[in-house]
């Protein structure tokens, strides 16, 4: 009798080391080329990057289009593992582990009508401008709050929801919906760089957000917490250092964010 229950032991011992073997880690994250990309063939440059991470230390992941007000929810409920947030939204977040590395960064961008040239640098500088938003992050909640404060017409701040969000926001600027369409800007010069209405719209960066960094964000006491807390900030390091990163921003129109960052 000792002998198959020996076999059983080590049956279900490799049994065990297999399901956790094939472990796949689902990263939330919204979708926002060229952060992350769902329609067309590009991915979007963070999720190539942690792709080549992940496979490089053979962990299993799957990317699950996640709205960015739903971000933290999911992690806290357990139905996400890793998730990516801007720094602006994580200064609540003591229960969750904020790993040691920047795989962006995240500041303002505004879409306006051809020949207004826009200098917005503080709050003030939107009184009684109608404007288009994106809602979920704290920042676009933050502007939508303030800017509320000044404007003498209420109506006049809308925040746009649904498909093809990006894409509308331009068009709505070019048929002179609006006066000013504020979103990420590394987002809208992705957009930008492939509308039909550039002879009628214009981007302009703006610091009204602030520069926040991308970081990726877990549960704490993930199996893989160390390996990427060890590992991921060195890999993007010599990716840099190897000049394949600017040859991937490059394919997303858009420039290192360590030059954004040292500005």
């Amino acid at each position: 009798m000792m002998i198959p229950r020996l076999v059983l032991l080590l049956t279900l011992v490799t049994f065990s080391m297999n399901l956790k073997a094939e472990k796949i880690y689902k990263i939330a994250i919204s979708s926002s080329c060229p952060y992350y990309c769902t329609n067309g063939d590009k991915q979007g440059y963070i999720v190539e990057l942690l792709n080549k991470f992940f496979k490089k230390h053979s962990i299993k992941v799957k990317y699950e289009t996640t709205p960015y007000a739903r971000l933290e929810d999911s992690l806290k409920r357990g139905t996400k593992d890793l998730a990516l947030f801007t720094s602006f939204d994580l200064r609540d977040f003591s229960d969750l582990m904020i790993y040691d590395v920047t795989l962006g960064v995240s500041s303002a961008g505004i879409i306006s009508r051809v020949g207004t040239n826009p200098v917005i640098l503080d709050i003030i500088d939107l009184k009684d401008k109608s404007i288009f938003l994106v809602p979920g992050s704290k920042a676009s909640e933050n502007l939508y709050g303030e800017v509320r404060k000044i404007n003498t017409n209420k109506s006049i701040l809308q925040l746009i929801t649904g498909s093809r969000i990006h894409n509308r926001l331009i068009d709505l600027i070019a048929l002179g919906r609006a006066d000013y369409a504020i979103e990420d800007y590394n987002v809208l010069k992705y957009f930008y760089s492939k509308t039909e209405f550039q002879d009628k719209v214009l981007l302009t960066p703006s610091s009204i957000f602030g520069y926040s960094p991308l970081k990726f964000v877990s549960r704490k006491g993930l199996p893989i917490e160390k390996t990427v807390q060890d590992n991921l900030k060195e890999f993007i390091e010599d990716y840099r250092k190897s000049g394949k990163l600017n040859i991937l921003l490059k394919k997303y129109n858009i420039i290192d964010w360590n030059i954004v960052l040292t500005r």
